[in-house]
């Protein structure tokens, strides 16, 4: 029995490597959006485009699971120029999110002179709360 493997056997075990790891990636339950973070436990979004980036935002599973009773400041990403921006979410809004039953049009704090907005909710509920 031999313990090396050959040339040809080493180069297809290569290139069945990424093919596995794609494989993998099937039938996941809920595949992200582009550009979203994928470990969010709770909602996420994407934000408009403002001098070629774009910022992703996560709202917690367990803040939309108790609401607080006070505003709550969510920080962005960190992209471009190594900045973050925020945005501030009332206890009606989260709950808002949290229920399903509207969308929410934010805008983020200012950061070197721009801001972006994150549209996040369920599209086609109709309550519009920016």
């Amino acid at each position: 029995m031999r313990n090396e493997i050959d040339r040809r056997d080493f180069l297809v075990s290569l290139m069945l490597i990424p093919l596995g790891a794609a494989v993998a990636g099937c039938g996941e339950d809920k595949a992200a959006p582009p550009g979203s973070d994928a470990s969010c436990d709770g909602i996420d979004g994407v934000s408009t485009e403002i001098d070629n980036h774009t910022h992703t935002i996560c709202v917690a599973q367990a803040i939309l699971d108790k609401p607080p009773k006070a505003n709550v400041e969510i920080t962005t990403d960190q992209v471009a120029e190594e900045h973050t921006h925020t945005i501030t979410l009332t206890p009606e809004q989260i709950t808002t999110l949290a229920e399903g039953s509207g969308v929410l049009t934010l805008t983020t704090s200012e950061v070197y002179q721009h801001t972006h907005q994150f549209t996040l909710g369920v599209a086609g509920a109709g309550n519009d709360m920016g």
